[in-house]
């Protein structure tokens, strides 16, 4: 019974780290296009 709450902490965190993730990407693909365009 203590491991699940602990699964679902960990599956939180990782959605969070995946969502920095994709936030960063992202603003980097914007930046890239707007170099190129440059």
């Amino acid at each position: 019974m203590q491991k699940k709450p602990d699964l679902i902490l960990r599956l939180s965190l990782f959605e969070r780290v995946m969502k920095i993730i994709f936030f960063i990407a992202d603003k980097l693909s914007e930046k890239d296009r707007q170099d190129r365009n440059k």
